[in-house]
């Protein structure tokens, strides 16, 4: 049974639009549903966290590309399927830590609940699907 652990910083409760991440089962070659949700937590960020604390690092490392189909995404899609690739993620982790000391520090606190969690991710898989349900 999956859990889901949610972060929020600026969020209201009642916001709906988030941003779900879904570590890859790492055996397989061709995602489909159950691959993406055989992690045991999922992780929640509501949209306006999103916005604020995630996208600017999105930008960052954007375009990239779909680790399975080798297409380009040319933007972060909060809309749909965002498939990132470890690499990027790591790249995505040392902008954020090079970043730490200029954050406030309710916003440390949130990056570093956010790395602690992607970190542990990344031990589990090289793939990890961000959906958004705008």
């Amino acid at each position: 049974m999956q859990k889901y652990m949610t972060l929020r910083l600026f969020a209201p409760h009642k916001t709906k639009i988030r941003l779900e991440f879904y570590p890859v089962n790492p055996h397989t070659t061709s995602p489909l549903w159950d691959d993406w949700h055989s992690y045991p937590i999922i992780l929640r960020i509501y949209l306006q966290d999103a916005e604020t604390l995630l996208l600017p690092y999105f930008k960052r490392i954007f375009p990239c590309q779909d680790p399975y189909h080798q297409e380009t995404q040319h933007t972060f899609d909060f809309c749909s399927f965002n498939w990132i690739h470890k690499t990027d993620w790591e790249i995505l982790i040392q902008h954020i830590q090079n970043d730490m000391p200029k954050q406030t520090r309710a916003n440390r606190h949130f990056y570093t609940l956010f790395l602690i969690w992607l970190s542990k991710a990344l031990q589990y898989t090289d793939v990890i699907m961000v959906e958004g349900n705008l």
